[in-house]
């Protein structure tokens, strides 16, 4: 609790929490009064929202689904796929996310292509973007 108060200061980490300058309610009003702010606000409700869609059904009906599964080897894969971002970096998972999503080798515009449709870019899409 006691780094709370650097959102009411000018924080600098040379001269830490006692010794940077108090400025009170300075970032608060910039953020509230900025362009920004119902964009901003939105964004974060949105990725609330879906960390709460994904986050709580989504484990139980996996798990439930994978309790019946019978082939131990599908299931043992099948578990290993679905756990793995849990161990691996942000940096690595969003690279796996462009590779599949990429227009000239990707899994997802191969699947496409295969069933009469163009390749897309979907990275590069801003109303796509927020959603991948």
């Amino acid at each position: 609790m006691y780094g709370i108060v650097i959102a009411f200061q000018d924080f600098n980490g040379a001269l830490g929490i006692l010794g940077s300058k108090w400025v009170g309610f300075k970032h608060f009003i910039n953020f509230f009064t900025s362009y920004n702010f119902f964009m901003i606000i939105r964004n974060t409700l949105t990725l609330s929202l879906y960390s709460m869609v994904v986050s709580f059904p989504f484990p139980i009906i996996i798990a439930l689904i994978l309790n019946e599964v019978k082939n131990v080897k599908y299931k043992k894969f099948a578990q290993t796929v679905l756990y793995a971002p849990h161990f691996i970096s942000t940096v690595v998972m969003a690279g796996l996310i462009i590779i599949v999503l990429s227009p000239s080798t990707g899994i997802v515009n191969f699947t496409l292509n295969a069933h009469g449709f163009e390749s897309k870019y979907f990275i590069t899409v801003p109303s796509y973007f927020k959603h991948i």
